[in-house]
């Protein structure tokens, strides 16, 4: 759909998406090991030993954030309007300068969630500041305190 949609002279295909992604994580300086675990491949491309380590989500998670930042960056910030295009994300994410000044709360994967979709945005005006506290609907879809 996308080569139909852009009329590229040439053909995408996900396997592309995915030797971009690896070359970012490589300039990033992630372990092949990590790539494994963030490409999903099967155990059996794995080392023996590798199948013992278990990564916690939250490693995984910061080396995802790693190379969003990475392609964000160098995009002028291109992922985030995808995500508020295509995703309903919030669209605080077109305004990247205003991001990188709120400050960053530490939330749990639920609160992250809700934070980025842009149908719950209303429930975030204040957001950062010491007073700020969830909506009734934020709680209602499982707003957990921190």
């Amino acid at each position: 759909n996308l080569n139909k949609q852009l009329s590229l002279k040439y053909q995408l295909s996900s396997h592309d998406f995915r030797r971009t992604f690896s070359t970012a994580t490589r300039e990033l300086g992630l372990t092949h090991e990590d790539l494994n675990v963030l490409l999903n491949h099967s155990k059996s491309r794995k080392d023996t030993t590798e199948g013992y380590v278990q990564s916690h989500v939250e490693y995984k998670r910061n080396n995802l954030e790693a190379v969003t930042e990475f392609y964000n960056k160098e995009s002028n910030y291109a992922l985030n309007n995808i995500m508020a295009l295509w995703y309903q994300a919030n669209s605080n994410f077109f305004e990247h300068d205003r991001m990188a000044n709120e400050p960053s709360k530490k939330q749990d994967y639920g609160n992250t969630k809700l934070h980025l979709l842009g149908r719950y945005e209303s429930d975030f005006q204040g957001y950062g500041h010491d007073q700020w506290e969830p909506s009734e609907e934020l709680k209602k879809k499982g707003w957990t305190k921190d």
